[in-house]
């Protein structure tokens, strides 16, 4: 650990590690053509709206995290917001509101609950996590940072931030529009580079409607519905978070944020940041389908 983060007195000490918890930033954009994966935010405007409610810098490092969030211990106090809470978030057995300031002080135990209608959700706190930085950003990653998710018993690192007098509200369960709508979503998207090889058939194969399957991460999301493959089989090609990819076996495999850099199976969408966000904050049991967009 580097002498600068010794010598902080504030410590997020990790009691439970909760459900796929990371350290996340705006991630690694500038080291991509050396194969290093882009990670940073899953859902960037969540996660900037609360460093912005915070007055912190937009792309300050948050943590983040999948349905069951840890249970952490602030060990000097501080101020930090939640993009969503649940019946179960607690901060020193008080229920606490999301996506509003919340005044934490000394020694603090806050619960950040088990949340089945969100996939990800975030906490920010004052001036930003301060893990250590490794090629440029604080993103969590497997190979590149020890870990790629936190570790119970694992410590933080913060700025402290002398807290006014803590103040607690009646819950509010503020969700992102995306979940307003439990039946179907549009997910906009682009013409990847090997549409053009899809025969008609399978064109028209992707206007279904689809589902997510379980098999999900920060690498990817698989598609439970198939589609038909007969393109010949390619060398490797640059890929990017948001390629939509389909296997041999007719899988679809839409790529997040963790994904790697080249990959040889055929591109035959492709999702911007804001519709990848908003099909990996769709659950399970949500229909969703492509609305292709031609570029202008």
């Amino acid at each position: 650990m580097p002498s600068n983060l010794l010598r902080m007195k504030a410590k997020l000490n990790i009691i439970r590690a909760g459900t796929y918890a990371s350290i996340q930033d705006n991630g690694r954009n500038a080291h991509v053509q050396y194969g290093v994966p882009e990670s940073g935010f899953i859902d960037k405007k969540a996660a900037q709206k609360l460093n912005k409610l915070l007055g912190n810098e937009i792309n300050d490092a948050v943590l983040e995290w999948t349905q069951i969030g840890p249970q952490v211990q602030f060990t000097e106090s501080s101020q930090i917001a939640l993009s969503h809470t649940s019946p179960t978030t607690t901060l020193n057995g008080n229920r606490i509101r999301a996506q509003k300031i919340i005044e934490v002080p000394k020694n603090s135990l806050l619960n950040l609950g088990n949340n089945p209608n969100v996939i990800y959700a975030y906490l920010a706190i004052k001036k930003g996590f301060k893990t250590d930085r490794v090629l440029q950003s604080r993103s969590f990653q497997i190979g590149i940072t020890p870990y790629d998710t936190i570790q119970t018993n694992e410590v933080l690192y913060y700025l402290p931030n002398k807290s006014k007098k803590s103040f607690f509200t009646k819950p509010s369960f503020e969700l992102h529009q995306s979940f307003a709508d439990n039946l179907a979503r549009i997910i906009d998207c682009y013409k990847g580079p090997e549409y053009t090889l899809l025969n008609k058939q399978q064109q028209s194969e992707l206007e279904q409607y689809f589902t997510l399957s379980n098999k999900r991460n920060r690498m990817g999301l698989q598609i439970n519905e198939q589609v038909p493959n007969q393109i010949p089989t390619m060398l490797s090609v640059p890929i990017m978070p948001g390629t939509v990819q389909l296997t041999p076996s007719g899988k679809l495999i839409v790529l997040s944020k963790d994904c790697q850099t080249t990959g040889g199976y055929p591109r035959i969408l492709h999702l911007s940041e804001k519709a990848l966000a908003q099909l990996s904050q769709t659950l399970q049991n949500v229909r969703f389908r492509f609305n292709i967009i031609e570029y202008t």
